[in-house]
């Protein structure tokens, strides 16, 4: 038998996986999702482990990762930690959620026209905690006076705003400085551009 193979003329595949170039793209930030997921439940362990009420870990981490989101997947991150945080460990379910919420709001807001520095984002936490610390502090007040836990809205509020809002501020400042970096850097690492 003869192979009629050898008096064919050559014929030349065209390969299209060669000449195409495929634009691999990364999921859209679902690495993101998760590192904040993971992050959120890490510090609201290590807080309430190690440090209790202050600082507030969860609300320092919303407050940087609302810097680098769009407002509305901060403002998703601010109720899912707040709620988480209701969840776990709170006493009234939603009230940290609303609250987280506000706080990656104005951070967004902020980070669109002035926070771009590493020192302009230290210098705006001063502001947002010292606020977030007393409006936190009058809704509970309003809720437990409301529901009938407490009889009084305040007796001394300078004393209490000296011995625990500003404590509870500061504190939040410290572990912000200690968080930027790190935080960032991992941000960075995992971000899709």
């Amino acid at each position: 038998m003869q192979d009629n193979r050898n008096g064919m003329p050559h014929i030349e595949v065209y390969r299209a996986s060669k000449h195409l170039k495929y634009q691999h793209r990364k999921p859209e930030g679902v690495l993101l999702i998760i590192y904040c997921i993971v992050s959120v439940f890490l510090l609201i362990f290590i807080q309430n482990g190690f440090f209790g009420a202050s600082p507030d870990l969860v609300l320092v981490f919303v407050y940087l990762a609302a810097i680098k989101c769009k407002p509305s997947r901060a403002m998703l991150l601010g109720i899912f930690s707040g709620l988480a945080m209701d969840v776990l460990f709170g006493r009234y379910i939603g009230l940290y959620g609303i609250l987280y919420m506000y706080v990656a709001f104005v951070a967004c807001q902020l980070s669109e026209d002035f926070l771009n520095a590493k020192l302009r984002i230290i210098g705006a936490g001063v502001p947002l905690f010292l606020g977030f610390g007393i409006i936190e502090s009058l809704i509970i007040r309003l809720i437990s006076v409301i529901s009938g836990e407490g009889a009084v809205l305040y007796t001394n509020y300078g004393a209490h705003f000296v011995k625990i809002i500003l404590p509870g501020a500061f504190m939040n400042m410290i572990a912000l400085v200690a968080m930027i970096f790190p935080t960032y850097i991992l941000w960075r690492r995992l971000s899709p551009h």
